[in-house]
């Protein structure tokens, strides 16, 4: 029997014996420390294979996460968290490891650094991020002294910490990839700095910088260093300087630009397609330079093209968005931002009220920074007002061809509705162009023996309903937008439908042409 020892208050040691617990405790901790190795080597092999199998540092963020496998990933993850309990040289638990580094942490300046070599034995180059962050940097040009000044004084890695300890609320150690709690940690540290965040694709070519083997989770600390080199590389991204037009900008010197106000008051509008053309602000737009770019919404609005080059010719434009500004304008600071969404929100404002389809947010950008100084992402009234007006110069300005025009039936608009109609008219209609779902069902309705006349009848009598119904929501206000040279989004659906008729029409006849010809080929050789 193996002798007792008594320590302390009440603690029981045994020394070792040949059937002792203590040494039934020793070789079970050695089986546990066995297993996990066997554990970690299992995982090394399965991410040699998924490395091996195309998980490349420039490929996809999530293709290098699903390269894995869901077996990979577990036991990737497996490992790492038996790798964490003791990865450090002093056997410290990661989040402990990660607390003392920030509670000791002397940041190096921002200025002067282009580089910086991180614990983990990351060594990130920010200027090797220059144009991947140039849109992030943009940005957050009026907040780069805030930046600047959170990383130095410290305050980004204890915030840091202190967003990555809700993430990490088991005190794992470490995020994962692959889940997206890794670039949720990172651009909720962003957001609550006052940052705009970069986006996922962005996140990860830093990343990979901290990941060279590609595991798909980070330790805690590496966590906050991937924060700080993202930020640091934001920082090294500065906005190109703009390129001077000496010949159309106005002379150095110039008193300052007028109000919105004062400058509608004497607005005269150069015509469209007039080549350049300078702005109150000092910005100068070439039209042609956005005509590949904004083509799919010119397209989309090719019905108004007419009303809106009038609309921007006589200053109708204009007011209307001097009104909409105001409106948009809801906290009196007499501007709007771009990163808040306040100027994106404004355009697509006034693409709404004139009944267009507005531009979406990539195609918007590259005009606003004509307009952006790049210390600020905001622009004033009249700065709103000028970009408004490129925007639709910009779309309304490319020459579409003249589109192909088809077959109307005038003869199926003088036709009485049949009962069938009289029942349809009273079930919701759709205010939207017609759909490819649409032409299905009539198409549909042709091939179970309806008549195509009788198809016709509903088709017209629906977009006849359909008119009158949003002729009598449309507001009064509205009505200044020249009616008489466009068609509401009704007027095109009739005219669709019409379209579609025809062609239905057309389609059956031939079917009809055909079946009457394969059946006199029967006859005739049943005849011989």
């Amino acid at each position: 029997m193996a002798a007792r020892k008594e320590h302390g208050a009440g603690h029981v040691s045994e020394q070792p014996g040949p059937c002792s617990q203590a040494a039934i405790e020793a070789a079970v901790r050695a089986a546990a420390v066995d297993a996990a190795r066997a554990v970690s080597a299992e995982a090394s092999i399965s991410r040699t294979s998924a490395t091996t199998h195309g998980a490349s540092a420039t490929g996809s963020p999530r293709r290098a996460a699903s390269c894995l496998g869901a077996t990979g990933v577990a036991s990737c993850s497996a490992s790492f968290e038996a790798e964490a309990a003791g990865s450090s040289s002093s056997g410290q638990h990661p989040m402990v490891l990660a607390e003392q580094w920030v509670a000791s942490y002397v940041a190096p300046p921002t200025s002067g650094m282009s580089s910086i070599a991180y614990p983990s034995g990351a060594c990130v180059v920010f200027t090797d991020f220059a144009a991947l962050l140039a849109p992030v940097s943009v940005a957050n040009a009026a907040q780069r002294g805030k930046a600047v000044q959170a990383i130095e004084s410290g305050d980004l890695m204890r915030l840091a910490l202190w967003t990555y300890q809700t993430f990490d609320s088991e005190r794992r150690g470490y995020l994962a990839w692959g889940q997206g709690t890794l670039r949720d940690f990172v651009e909720a540290v962003f957001r609550q700095s006052g940052l705009a965040p970069p986006d996922e694709g962005q996140i990860y070519q830093v990343y990979t910088r901290f990941d060279r083997a590609r595991r798909m989770v980070l330790e805690a600390r590496d966590c906050l260093c991937l924060v700080d080199a993202l930020l640091r590389s934001v920082l090294a991204a500065e906005p190109p300087p703009r390129s001077p037009e000496p010949a159309l900008r106005a002379p150095a010197g110039r008193a300052p630009p007028p109000s919105a106000e004062q400058w509608l008051a004497g607005y005269r509008a150069p015509p469209i397609g007039g080549g350049a053309v300078a702005y109150p602000t000092g910005a100068v737009i070439h039209v042609e330079e956005f005509e590949d770019l904004l083509l799919p919404v010119a397209m989309a609005n090719a019905a108004r093209q007419a009303v809106m080059i009038k609309a921007l010719e006589s200053g109708d434009l204009l007011r209307l968005a001097l009104q909409a500004f105001r409106v948009s304008d809801w906290d009196l600071q007499g501007s709007l931002d771009w990163c808040s969404g306040g100027i994106q929100d404004f355009v697509v404002t006034i693409f709404n009220q004139w009944g267009l389809n507005p531009p979406d947010e990539v195609q918007m950008h590259p005009l606003f920074m004509k307009f952006c100084d790049g210390q600020s992402t905001s622009l004033d009234a009249l700065g709103c007002l000028c970009l408004v007006d490129a925007v639709f110069r910009a779309v309304f300005a490319i020459e579409l061809p003249a589109p192909r025009r088809r077959q109307s039936l005038p003869a199926l608009q003088d036709r009485a509705p049949s009962r069938e109609c009289s029942a349809r008219t009273s079930k919701p209609r759709r205010a939207s162009g017609l759909s490819s779902e649409d032409s299905t069902h009539w198409r549909r309705r042709a091939s179970h023996g309806v008549p195509p006349v009788a198809v016709a009848e509903v088709a017209v009598e629906e977009a006849d309903v359909e008119m009158e119904e949003q002729e009598a929501l449309e507001p009064v206000e509205d009505s200044f937008i020249y009616p008489e040279q466009s068609l509401s989004p009704a007027e095109l659906r009739r005219a669709n439908l019409e379209a579609q008729i025809a062609e239905l029409i057309e389609a059956q006849q031939q079917l009809q042409q055909m079946q009457t010809k394969a059946l006199q080929q029967q006859q005739q050789q049943q005849q011989q």
